[in-house]
């Protein structure tokens, strides 16, 4: 059995290559991205198993793949992967989740802090606190849970808008009373643009919005066209499609995807999809998405 790491994981694999030579299984790993769809297939051609981050997997590729039968994704979201038509080869995918759901919500306050208190302003200057706010939280999974959590213990209130968790505010409600309003749901056909112009512009004036979770949820345009008639207190961005359109505005702030990214969740994203390999490797599939 042939499993291969098609992209860097950004920690030291040594006990992880260790422990499946001692298997007997060929355990490759690549510490470079691959420069195109061509590298990408020859790197994964040969496996029964592989092990990918957020290297978009595209179909050319995926449809060339004989030999691959479980795919195991370093990562939380899997939009980079179209995992039905995995299904339909016969690919099993699982996916990484709940290793970044702590460094997640953090930042999540950190933005939060740094628009209320200006921390990158140098001089004596009056700010707000999150102490009495109401936090509207859009996606009630492990993240936004944890979300809650955190602001709980800053003395704000939480409510939260989530079809698929029982005792959900209804979305006009968090949009209309949130102070701050922070979205953690996946993208799929459902999301995709989900924060729309009508939805963006039932917010407060003075509300501030973040976006940790994926770029499409988010329609750029709308959100431009909010800050354009000034319709919004601040925006913090992790992750975002079209910044041309937002960097004239100086109460938008992001974030280049680092949201997911501190040394102990490295650590324990590549716990959980090295496990997911070994538990598929001894006839138990966990974490599966398809």
């Amino acid at each position: 059995m042939k499993v291969t790491v098609i992209e860097p994981l950004n920690v030291d694999m040594t006990e992880v290559k260790n422990m499946f030579k001692e298997k007997g299984i060929d355990f490759v790993v690549y510490e470079t991205k691959a420069k195109d769809a061509n590298e990408l297939y020859e790197r994964a051609k040969d496996s029964d198993v592989l092990v990918i981050a957020n290297t978009k997997f595209p179909n050319e590729v995926l449809e060339k793949l004989e030999k691959t039968k479980y795919i195991s994704i370093a990562f939380t979201g899997f939009d980079h992967i179209d995992v039905e038509k995995a299904k339909s080869m016969g690919i099993v995918v699982s996916n990484s989740r709940g290793y970044s759901d702590i460094c997640v919500a953090e930042l999540v306050i950190g933005q939060v802090l740094n628009i209320y208190r200006e921390l990158n302003k140098r001089g004596v200057h009056s700010g707000y606190e999150i102490h009495g706010k109401t936090v509207g939280i859009i996606g009630y999974g492990n993240i936004g849970q944890r979300v809650s959590k955190l602001f709980s213990s800053f003395g704000a209130s939480t409510i939260y808008y989530d079809p698929h968790q029982v005792g959900t505010s209804t979305l006009e409600e968090v949009l209309r009373s949130s102070d701050i309003l922070t979205l953690h749901i996946p993208l799929n056909k459902e999301t995709e643009n989900f924060m729309n112009y009508d939805k963006l512009s039932l917010l407060k004036p003075t509300a501030i919005l973040i976006n940790t979770a994926r770029p499409s949820v988010l329609n750029t345009n709308d959100l431009a066209r909010i800050l354009k008639e000034k319709r919004i207190y601040a925006v913090a961005l992790d992750v975002f499609n079209d910044y041309d359109l937002l960097k004239e505005y100086d109460n938008v702030f992001v974030t280049d995807h680092i949201a997911y990214l501190t040394h102990e969740s490295m650590v324990r994203r590549l716990k959980i999809c090295i496990d997911n390999v070994i538990q598929y490797i001894d006839g138990n599939i966990q974490n599966r998405v398809n």
